[in-house]
């Protein structure tokens, strides 16, 4: 058999590559066709250089003795340009470049460069397997002549009219693919649509953006999208085009990949404007058997909005015919309305959004389905990318979900050819570079080679290459950021975040961190600095590891707790700017001398500590932030083992504040030392004062009835202490004190600059929230609240984990009366809070309901504050177990276990739990007559129990702490 003369050769460059080159195929059917021994190969080299060279090596063995000598290679893509002229030189052969853009050398690799023209690719493959001459005569042919330069012929080439096309359409799907050796089977394939590209023509010399460049449309595509070289059609061709033959010939190209290419079963459809074909394509297949088959759609964003009951319907005939239509290429491009107009989109951010929300809301559709795709069109990254522009795309894509559609949307950059209007722009604004190195690539170009195109590719090595070469494009020009703040986050995001998982309860799946937080995070905290500090970072590599580090650590730097997450997720409050934590935010702004993080537990204070020294300050001068850690007042009282964390860029007021803390924590100076840290800090002098005044300021309930004793009708909810996210850092003299209400407008300014308006106003939400207070720790965020008489109703409620959780959840409203605070269920029941009918932790029930600032029905409650204290039997259930249960609370207390709940069960059961020592132990006192598993029985009654860690894992009790084991056995000693 005779070795095949032409290698018809499509190097992939990675494996998600599945589409064969039609083109290839197409002429691999004709030369077939004229008794040309043919060889189609599909070949896949890794990304890796080294990886790459390896492989062509074993390709080039591969081909020897597969193909004739001096063969003729024929490529539709030059990628890689290196290992196509080693393969070149290898087997002695000549490449051809199945390509009509003959205008320029696209290096010495190539021999010859001639389009898809029927009559033209004959002739001339007729001259090449008879090794006669006589290119001259082959219309549209480009080839190197003897002084090494590639000849192009005078004129246009010519493009081969779609008639002559679908005449001579019969494409070859046989061939080998390498490494692996066996049969090619594709899986997908390409139909072709109507001519004339894309039918968008809006002209970019009416776009404001270029009015002031010198846009040659002889070469620079002035129509259409800015950043595409798409072919340009007119409306008139698509909606004049004969339908009736464009459909026939999709029928007929179905049927032959029906034959060809059984296992063909996902078909791309190349027509820009797909919809109105879609009906009568259906109803022509109707009548033939051909089997289900998926089509692939590509699509404008607008067409999609523009156009929804269209597809709908297609979707419809689709589904009848067991086909399916999948949305696999959207141009959404972005969510800034910015870098749309400078894209010449001719779209708002407002129908991109839309029509992301809409291909979800069609996923599962009859005959519909979206696929999650690379091939969707989006370009974060151009020269004229801002901060808030990437902070809009991010918030704007974790609202509607695309990356649901498109996973690495955040890495998409924008690729520049000269004849490209962007690439006039970036010309014209200074923003080329010399090459696509990390360190360079923010600089200015030494010289503007690139003014003329090239196709020579570039390395793999460097941080920054040119991403179209993973894909098989053409070479793209380097380009440098306008603005460096958006080269920092580039190059930040690029280094890789740990992801992190945001816990709604410890009872709940946490949802983990998507992309778009990633990228906010990063957004924020550039917007953060300076443009000094950003200088300084840019130029030093340490700096930049440092502060990339700091990002990539898994601290959440902010007051949100894990357990409030539903609330700030509620309010509308993007995950990064959970990260605000406005003691430190102030103080890296220079608005404020220093700060304070109170109780922070001990296991977390040095590594928090670590990470606050980390990170950058705006203010220039600064060498970075000072932090001090001191014992907390509450471990020297012995109540929680904690450090303050005191935060500051001056070292003489570190030390200021460490001599006050130092007193503050004594106790005949503490009032003074207490005024002298709020001047420190930067507290009102009022609520400072207001503050020292207290009998006991570790009582925050007490203190909040002071509060809002002293607050006049409507109180600030930007004065919550105990927000979500909160606005202010000091307990408030008054909810309406005009000194704090400065003090918080402040902070929100703050917010305004480094969040966004939007992220403000959501913290703001949060903080009007209503909230139940218990004690020091214990606060539980009330969501979708709404006063219906006395009643304050609610529809979910955040807070820590416990028994108070569940019986908060269990009930829908809230209502004041004598003797405590009542919970309503739907059903008409309900329970009572009142002190010491249900102790928790440590801490009677004593609490307070911040509502001050809600709009209470006239002569209502505006919060609650505990009733007299009550105590005696009634807080014990009538049942023969009262005794015994009453001696386990004693034997408890011996431990050194605290109450943290009691319940009363069906059929006169107790359930008592308790905390100490790291674990929480559960006890079970049935009646004797009691169906429950026991540890233990007596004449009085059944005990179990399980002990727990605070996590709720399940403890063994013979590795449990000691002083639980003697709980237990002691409660089953006196029971038996």
């Amino acid at each position: 058999m005779t070795a095949p003369r032409f290698l018809l050769l499509h190097l992939r460059p990675h494996a998600e590559i599945r589409l064969p080159d039609l083109s290839l195929c197409i002429v691999a059917g004709w030369l077939r066709a004229m008794g040309h021994a043919t060889l189609l190969v599909h070949a896949e080299l890794p990304d890796a250089d080294a990886d790459t060279t390896a492989r062509e090596l074993e390709l080039g063995a591969w081909l020897t003795g597969r193909v004739s000598a001096a063969p003729i290679i024929i490529v539709e893509r030059l990628w890689p340009m290196a290992t196509l002229e080693r393969l070149r030189e290898r087997l002695g052969a000549r490449l051809w470049w199945l390509s009509q853009e003959v205008d320029h050398d696209p290096g010495r690799a190539v021999d010859f460069a001639l389009g898809l023209e029927h009559g033209a690719v004959c002739a001339f493959a007729g001259l090449l397997a008879s090794e006669e001459t006589g290119y001259e005569n082959v219309p549209g042919l480009a080839w190197r002549g003897a002084d090494d330069r590639l000849r192009v012929p005078g004129g246009a080439p010519p493009r081969s009219p779609r008639a002559a096309l679908m005449a001579s359409w019969c494409p070859v799907f046989e061939g080998l693919r390498f490494p692996h050796g066996d049969e090619l089977e594709p899986t997908e394939q390409l139909l072709l649509g109507r001519p004339g590209g894309c039918p968008y023509r809006a002209d970019a010399r009416d776009n404001p953006l270029f009015a002031d460049l010198d846009l040659d449309p002889a070469k620079c595509s002035v129509n259409g999208c800015t950043f595409c070289l798409t072919p340009r059609s007119s409306d008139r061709v698509f909606e004049e085009h004969d339908e009736k033959g464009v459909v026939d010939f999709l029928v007929r190209q179905i049927a032959h990949l029906a034959r060809a290419a059984p296992k063909a079963r996902r078909l791309v459809l190349a027509d820009d404007r797909p919809l109105p074909l879609l009906a009568p394509l259906f109803e022509s297949l109707a009548p033939h058997t051909l089997g289900p088959r998926t089509l692939l759609l590509k699509l404008r964003a607008d067409d999609l909005v523009r156009h929804e009951r269209m597809l709908q319907k297609a979707g419809e005939r689709a589904a009848a015919l067991g086909w399916r239509l999948a949305l696999y290429c959207i141009g959404f491009e972005s969510f800034s309305d910015h870098l749309l107009r400078l894209f010449n989109k001719g779209v708002s951010a407002r129908t991109v959004e839309r029509a992301v929300a809409l291909a979800l809301a069609l996923d599962g559709a009859p005959g519909i389905s979206i696929e999650s795709s690379r091939a969707h069109g989006f370009l974060l990254w151009t020269p004229w990318t801002r901060l808030e522009d990437l902070v809009t795309c991010a918030r704007v894509a974790r609202r509607c979900g695309f990356e649901a559609l498109r996973e690495d949307w955040t890495e998409t950059r924008l690729r520049l050819d000269p004849r490209l209007p962007l690439f006039v722009r970036a010309a014209e604004d200074g923003l080329l570079a010399d090459d696509w190195e990390a360190p360079d690539a923010n600089r200015a170009p030494a010289s503007q080679a690139l003014g003329v195109r090239s196709n020579q590719r570039l390395g793999y090595e460097g941080a920054r290459v040119d991403r179209g070469l993973k894909q098989g494009y053409e070479r793209s020009a380097p380009w440098r950021f306008a603005d460096p703040r958006a080269a920092l986050a580039d190059r930040l995001l690029s280094r890789g975040l740990a992801e992190r998982s945001f816990a709604l309860s410890p009872d709940e799946d946490g949802a983990g961190e998507c992309a778009a937080d990633r990228l906010e995070r990063v957004a924020l905290e550039v917007r953060r600095l300076n443009a000094a500090t950003v200088r300084r970072v840019l130029s030093d590599p340490v700096e930049e590891e440092r502060l990339a580090e700091n990002l990539r650590s898994f601290w959440c730097l902010g007051s949100v707790e894990p357990y409030h997450v539903a609330a700030v997720q509620a309010a509308g409050l993007p995950p990064p700017a959970w990260d605000f934590d406005v003691a430190v935010e102030t103080v890296r702004a220079g608005r404020r001398r220093a700060g304070i993080l109170e109780a922070v537990e001990s296991a977390t204070a040095t590594p928090l500590a670590a990470h606050l020294r980390n990170l950058a300050v705006s203010t220039p001068d600064s060498g970075g932030l000072e932090v001090s850690l001191v014992r907390s007042a509450r471990a020297l009282r012995g109540d929680q083992d904690a450090f303050d964390l005191l935060v500051t860029c001056d070292p003489a007021v570190l030390q200021e504040l460490e001599e006050a803390h130092l007193k503050l924590c004594g106790r005949e100076q503490a009032s003074v030392a207490l005024l002298e840290t709020g001047r420190l800090l930067g507290y009102p002098p009022c609520c400072t004062t207001a503050f020292a005044a207290l009998p006991d300021r570790s009582d925050d309930v007490a203190n909040l009835v002071a509060t809002l004793e002293r607050t006049g009708a409507r109180g600030d909810p930007r004065l919550n202490p105990f927000a979500p996210l909160p606005f202010i850092s000091f307990h408030p003299c008054r909810f309406d004190c005009p000194a704090a209400i400065e003090v918080a407008a402040a902070s929100e300014s703050l917010m305004d600059e480094l969040l966004g308006v939007e992220a403000r106003k959501a913290a703001l939400r949060a903080a009007a929230m209503p909230q139940l207070i218990f004690g020091r720790r214990l606060r539980y965020v009330l969501l979708g609240t709404r006063f219906q008489g006395a009643k304050l109703g609610y529809q979910k409620v955040a807070g820590p984990p416990g028994p108070l959780l569940g019986l908060l959840s269990h009930a829908r409203a809230l209502a004041p009366s004598d003797d405590g605070l009542r919970l309503e269920t739907g059903g008409g029941g309900g329970a009572l809070l009142a002190p010491r009918l249900t102790p928790v932790g440590d801490t009677p029930l004593a609490g307070v309901v911040l509502t001050a600032w809600q709009r209470a029905p006239k002569g209502t409650w505006a919060h609650w504050s505990p009733p007299a204290a009550q105590s005696g039997e009634s807080a014990m259930p009538p049942s023969p177990l009262r005794a015994f249960a009453a001696g386990v609370v004693s034997l408890a207390a011996e431990e050194g276990f605290a109450p943290a709940g009691r319940e009363r069960r069906a059929g006169g059961a107790i359930v008592l739990r308790f905390m100490g020592h790291g674990v929480q132990v559960r006890l079970e006192l049935a009646p004797p007559e009691s169906g429950t598993p026991a540890y233990a029985k007596g004449a009085h009654g059944r005990l179990s129990y399980k002990v727990s860690d605070t996590d709720g894992r399940v403890v063994a009790l013979n590795v449990a702490p000691t002083s639980a084991r003697r709980l237990v056995e002691r409660a089953a000693s006196q029971l038996t």
